[in-house]
């Protein structure tokens, strides 16, 4: 009994039972999440991926470009992703496709987040741009100690 209620508040923090539920829930809540001060986003990431955007937010509170220099859901500067639809592809990986629109061009693209069980929790361990870049490779990558 007492294991189930030490248990409950661990599930309660979680930012859903699935990593497609985790995925559209960030999608949806921290889009720009390059942007947000990494304590909102604790929850949702995983530690080693929340340690490099500490470092990442840290470099452009300093008034840098850093590591991200681009959208990572695009993988470009400019463009807006329209009708996002969420797919697990295997127990760990989601992929987000959506409608890439800049001005004229209209494309289909996607992205893909890659997630782990940390503290019993479905958390992102990274985000795999439409190019195939690896967004914890490039912040490991830029601030490297």
């Amino acid at each position: 009994m007492l294991a189930l209620a030490a248990a409950a508040p661990a599930a309660a923090a979680c930012s859903g039972a699935t990593p497609t539920a985790v995925a559209q829930s960030f999608y949806r809540s921290h889009y720009l999440f390059w942007d947000q001060a990494p304590q909102r986003l604790g929850d949702a990431v995983a530690a080693p991926l929340l340690a490099l955007l500490r470092s990442e937010h840290a470099c452009r509170d300093g008034g840098e470009l850093c590591a991200i220099d681009a959208d990572p859901w695009l993988g470009a500067q400019d463009g807006e992703a329209v009708d996002p639809r969420f797919q697990a592809e295997g127990r760990d990986r989601v992929r987000v496709a959506y409608r890439f629109e800049l001005g004229e061009e209209r494309s289909e693209r996607s992205a893909q987040l890659l997630f782990v069980h940390e503290r019993g929790c479905w958390r992102i361990a990274d985000l795999i741009s439409p190019d195939g870049g690896s967004l914890r490779r490039s912040l490991a990558q830029f601030h490297r100690p």
